[in-house]
């Protein structure tokens, strides 16, 4: 069985996707905001803003995200996503989006890449249908915590390749300009055990091995270019 089909095999049981924690959970909320407020610190967003979210799932981000920006959230699976909160949806595959070239000012993928047999030709199509900016966040495979934490759960044993390396590789094969890039997302929640509650306590670090999540934002390299002219006039 392949990657994919791991994971779609998953998200295809609605019982068990209904019982993942809500989109509005303390912990979710945790393992959301930080990533959430890097976006807004590097990209401009209004209610204007075209943003669409692959992959959106029941909508641990788009809960977030959605009263910044114009969002649309997508995802493969059409019962998942019924429980995600947002306005405006559409069932479609990030491995094949049913939109135009340059359709929206940011496209957002959260968490999805390491669920695709191709991560490859997953960000060609999201860079494809993004005017200029393209946000990816995928789990750290330099954490080998996390990687022991998912080692009995198939659907996430794609984690494994998604090495900061690897993240970059792919990234660059698609002309892609990463403006910001950051290990991200600490082990730590609001329920943690109280005899581990120090660790909230502790100096952040930008350690590959200590955070648990990559984000990189990113530009195409047209609009990359085109921005570096005019601000050389």
């Amino acid at each position: 069985m392949n990657i994919e089909n791991k994971a779609r095999k998953f998200y295809d049981c609605f019982n068990k996707v209904k019982r993942l924690r809500k989109y509005d959970h303390p912990v979710v909320k945790a393992h959301v905001i930080d990533k959430i407020n890097f976006i807004k610190e590097n990209i401009e967003l209004s209610k204007t803003t075209k943003v669409l979210e692959v992959g959106a799932g029941n909508g641990y981000f788009s809960h977030y995200l959605e009263d910044s920006c114009d969002l649309l959230a997508t995802d493969v699976n059409k019962e998942t996503l019924t429980l995600n909160p947002t306005k405006n949806k559409k069932v479609c595959d990030v491995n094949k989006l049913p939109f135009k070239n340059n359709s929206f000012d940011v496209v957002t993928s959260f968490d999805i890449l390491h669920h695709v047999n191709n991560p490859e030709r997953a960000v060609k199509e999201i860079t494809r249908v993004s005017k200029k900016y393209v946000v990816l966040v995928e789990p750290n495979g330099d954490n080998i915590i996390q990687r022991a934490i998912f080692l009995p759960v198939p659907r996430e044993w794609g984690i494994n390749r998604f090495t900061t390396k690897y993240f970059k590789n792919i990234i660059k094969k698609n002309r892609l300009k990463i403006l910001e890039f950051e290990h991200i997302g600490r082990l730590f929640t609001p329920n943690m055990p109280l005899p581990y509650a120090f660790i909230k306590k502790m100096p952040y670090s930008k350690s590959s091995q200590l955070n648990f999540h990559n984000i990189a934002i990113c530009v195409k390299e047209r609009a990359f270019d085109r921005k570096s002219k005019e601000q050389d006039l």
